[in-house]
């Protein structure tokens, strides 16, 4: 199928004409004498050996060149285009924001695997990594926070980079407070860049907010109206006792503001179980974007031209030579 890119440049095609019409050659008449023996003294002069020329007038084959020449022209302006067969490309559907608590409390070693022990970072790097590997449709971005939050990765398709990004995540990096508020607004500021409507964020976290600017609950009232869904996890016993657990109402009340759900996880087997309910409310989606390839064939009709038209005049040129030394 062709189409063309420049269609205006057709209207060109009259210009000539118009032209032509408008701007009259300027004109001198003057009488002249009629010498009616002009072909004797042509003869005659070949005969003393000289050589007669004749000024041939316009040749037909000029004009045709020119004229196809124009034609040509305003075509290649008006660039025509072969369009191939679509192409449907997948593209992400969803994007994903994962927030992750690197404060001093997350250094605990309270999560069991077997006869192992690891501390609770190293739990949730266990959990994401198997997260992010369902998540091959999706693009997935990264926020590490603790005195203050810092984007360690936006939304990317390189689901490999973000785990090796994860992976380099060490405790303590951030500072040792909590700031789930700074965070969550980081989070919104992420998604300015997003490219699909479908906006999760997963906050993970083993405090209460003690460091932040803006209060969670706002910060989440914020999230809301940018349409932002967010699932908190928090890590830790409800009946430890412990003063450092997180505000598990508050994270709740973020949750409930945006749409999410939220969790608690006191090991390592509940944090698994919380990745496989994630999976079921947030399903890797994979969206489709059709594309057409078009090729432009501006170059075409001037180079046919200049393929027929080069020949030709050489040809119309030889031929005249011919006929006026003959």
């Amino acid at each position: 199928m062709f189409e063309l890119g420049h269609p205006w440049a057709l209207l060109l095609l009259p210009l000539p004409l118009l032209v032509q019409y408008c701007c009259r050659p300027f004109e001198i008449r003057e009488e002249s004498l009629r010498f009616p023996l002009f072909d004797e003294l042509a003869c005659l002069h070949r005969g003393l050996g000289g050589v007669a020329r004749v000024v041939p007038g316009q040749a037909s084959v000029q004009q045709v060149v020119v004229v196809t020449g124009w034609v040509a022209l305003c075509l290649s302006l008006a660039k025509p285009l072969w369009l191939a067969p679509p192409v449907a490309l997948p593209v992400a559907a969803r994007e994903i924001m994962v927030a992750i608590d690197l404060s001093r409390s997350m250094n605990e070693t309270d999560f069991v695997e077997g006869e192992r022990t690891m501390d609770r970072v190293q739990g949730v790097k266990e959990m994401m990594a198997r997260f992010a590997q369902a998540r091959r449709d999706d693009r997935l971005g990264l926020i590490l926070f603790a005195d203050q939050p810092f984007l360690q990765t936006p939304f990317t398709d390189s689901l490999d980079a973000w785990l090796q990004l994860l992976m380099s995540s060490e405790q303590g990096m951030a500072g040792s407070m909590t700031a789930i508020g700074d965070a969550i607004g980081l989070a919104v500021h992420a998604f300015q860049q997003a490219r699909t409507g479908n906006r999760v964020l997963v906050l993970i976290t083993d405090g209460k907010d003690n460091a932040s600017m803006v209060p969670p609950l706002e910060a989440a009232q914020l999230a809301a109206r940018h349409r932002i869904r967010i699932h908190t996890i928090a890590i830790g016993d409800p009946g430890s006792g412990d003063q450092n657990q997180p505000d598990f109402r508050q994270l709740a009340e973020i949750a409930s503001i945006t749409g999410g759900r939220d969790f608690r996880a006191a090991d390592r087997n509940q944090l698994l179980a919380i990745n496989a309910e994630l999976n079921r409310l947030e399903p890797s989606l994979r969206g489709r974007r059709v594309h057409r390839p078009k090729h432009s064939l501006h170059h075409w009709p001037l180079s046919l031209w200049l393929a027929v038209s080069l020949p030709l005049m050489g040809l119309s040129g030889w031929r005249q030579r011919g006929r006026a030394d003959g």
